[in-house]
Order: structure tokens, then C-alpha cells, then sequence
């Protein structure tokens, strides 16, 4: 983790975030603890990823939806995967936009 302090919305963010694969929570249901809007959550999310350094992954198969703290490799292979995919997906729309004629 790096050594900025945290806000006190993106500590109770992370407080709401389960260690491990095995009970992602859904950014609605962090949505609704916090008061906070599921794209304001998704937002403070991307924060603690990039600006603290933590390790937040989220899984997008079908029984396991949801963030969690990312433990081990195995784990961050399964948060980065989906990732990579969209990347690729979004390069394609973009590349066959660009080539529509208009």
C-alpha cells in the first residue's frame, strides 16, 4: 500500500471490502451502507486501486459477483482477466468506429 492517508469515504469504502474471492460484495450493496452512489463507489474504488496501491479486485462470474481484496495470484488473475477482455472488446468498437463511413 502506499503511504497517502486515506479519506474517511474511502475508509468506510474499503471497510466494506472482504478480503479473498470467496464473498465479493456488489458496489450496490457498498452503495447502500455508505450513502454514497454506486458510481461515486466505483469511483472511490478506482481511487484506492491506483492512488493507495490496494489491491481491490472484482469478480464478475455469475455466483461470484462483487469487489474483494485481492490475497493471493490466483485471485489476480481472476480480477485481471475480465479486465484485459473489456480492454480488447473496447479497442475493437473503437477500430471499427474509426472505420465507418460516414
Amino acid at each position: 500500500m502506499k503511504n497517502k492517508k486515506l479519506s474517511i469515504i474511502q475508509e468506510s469504502v474499503l471497510a466494506q471490502i472482504p478480503k479473498g474471492l470467496e464473498s465479493p460484495v456488489r458496489s450496490q450493496d457498498i452503495a447502500e451502507r455508505t450513502g454514497l452512489s454506486t458510481r461515486e463507489v466505483m469511483a472511490v474504488i478506482s481511487a484506492l486501486i491506483i492512488d493507495h496501491g490496494i489491491p481491490i479486485g472484482g469478480g464478475r462470474t455469475e455466483n461470484r459477483k462483487g469487489y474483494f481484496i485481492v490475497t493471493n495470484e490466483d485471485e489476480r488473475q481472476q480480477a485481471t482477466t475480465p479486465l484485459k477482455r473489456t480492454i480488447v472488446n473496447m479497442q475493437q468498437r473503437i477500430d471499427h468506429l474509426e472505420k465507418i463511413e460516414l
